[in-house]
């Protein structure tokens, strides 16, 4: 019963990251949020002369920089 209780909980673990990834992901693929826009709206202006920004368009941070938490010495 332990094991399957220790297995839960890295199971809810793992579903509450891949959750945010995936929300953070979404953010910055479809852009809603000001912020967002104002990122995309000014990488866009700035990379005719300054080849980072449009780098950062093609290559954004589509999730969070960190891997999956690990949970018990290994990967969720």
């Amino acid at each position: 019963e332990n094991a399957f209780d220790a297995y839960a909980a890295q199971r809810e673990t793992a579903a509450e990251w891949n959750k945010d990834a995936a929300g953070a992901a979404l953010e910055s693929l479809q852009g809603d949020s000001p912020l967002t826009k104002v990122k995309k709206r000014a990488a866009a202006e700035l990379a005719e002369y300054y080849e980072p920004a449009g780098e950062w368009l093609d290559t954004a941070p589509y999730g969070p920089a960190s891997g999956p938490p690990i949970a018990n010495g290994s990967k969720y």
